[in-house]
């Protein structure tokens, strides 16, 4: 997600650290939207083992991109970010389908219009 984004996005994403408590994102940030996601009842009504696997996915995204801004994720962000895992399609897949997840969240909270992650492919295993 770094490369593609504008000089103004840069700029912050070199002057903002990640916050080390996680409640301090702020609202519009991929941090927030994690923090909002796994308290929401769409993550809790999930089984254990589940909710399990998407806390450890949404809290790793969460620590390498949770200072961006959400509205300015972008189709190439997220084939950027599937493709950090390529060399294991399955962990690629996963962290693909929980970005789908986390983005169509962020559609239904009215943080964006549309998920860039819509209809993205999922690497062949």
């Amino acid at each position: 997600m770094d490369g593609g984004l504008s000089a103004p996005c840069r700029r912050n994403r070199a002057t903002a650290e990640a916050p080390t408590d996680h409640s301090e994102y702020r609202r519009g940030t991929f941090g927030a939207l994690v923090n909002d996601f796994l308290s929401s009842g769409q993550f809790k009504e999930k089984k254990p083992r589940t909710k399990g696997e998407y806390k450890r996915i949404a809290e790793a995204l969460q620590e390498r991109h949770g200072h961006k801004r959400v509205s300015h994720i972008e189709r190439r962000h997220v084939r950027q970010i599937r493709d950090e895992k390529a060399d294991t399609p399955g962990a690629a897949n996963n962290v693909l389908r929980m970005i789908k997840i986390l983005l169509n969240f962020a559609v239904d909270d009215g943080l964006i219009a549309a998920s860039p992650a819509a209809r993205f492919k999922e690497l062949r295993v």
